[in-house]
């Protein structure tokens, strides 16, 4: 499952874009007699977030970009770490990470996430707070 960011209208889209399973995006058009069409959209645009198949402690889903934090005052932003091949909770003030596992999630709530929460990432000390959008087109063309 993933969540899709408008970078230009600094919206998540719902029920208007399909990702498949190779990471295209694409715009679904609906036409006449209710035959469906997929247009491919601009990863520069629009930003993919993956769901982490991991619930937190109330039972929301966690995606990429999730801001979260943890009884004990560990506040992180979910991200994926290639040469662990996981995800992890990254602590930017402390430069940590954390594995991401079921236990884990169980102690850890959803505060926000990086698109609609900037005021957490100043406080988290992450990296381009408040230029997200800089950094999200970045990771895409090295992905590219």
């Amino acid at each position: 499952m993933y969540r899709v960011f408008d970078l230009e209208n600094k919206e998540w889209c719902t029920n208007t874009v399909a990702v498949l399973s190779y990471g295209g995006i694409f715009g679904i058009v609906h036409k006449a007699f209710g035959l469906t069409q997929l247009k491919p959209l601009s990863t520069t645009r629009f930003v993919t977030h993956k769901s982490i198949d991991l619930l937190d402690k109330n039972n929301q889903m966690i995606f990429e970009g999730d801001i979260l934090q943890a009884e004990r005052d560990i506040t992180g932003v979910v991200s994926y770490a290639p040469e662990l091949a996981s995800f992890v909770l990254l602590n930017y003030t402390t430069s940590e990470y954390y594995l991401l596992g079921t236990e884990i999630c169980q102690h850890l709530t959803i505060v926000g996430n990086v698109f609609d929460n900037e005021e957490l990432l100043n406080d988290i000390g992450y990296e381009g707070a408040g230029n997200v959008e800089e950094k999200e087109e970045e990771k895409t063309e090295v992905q590219e």
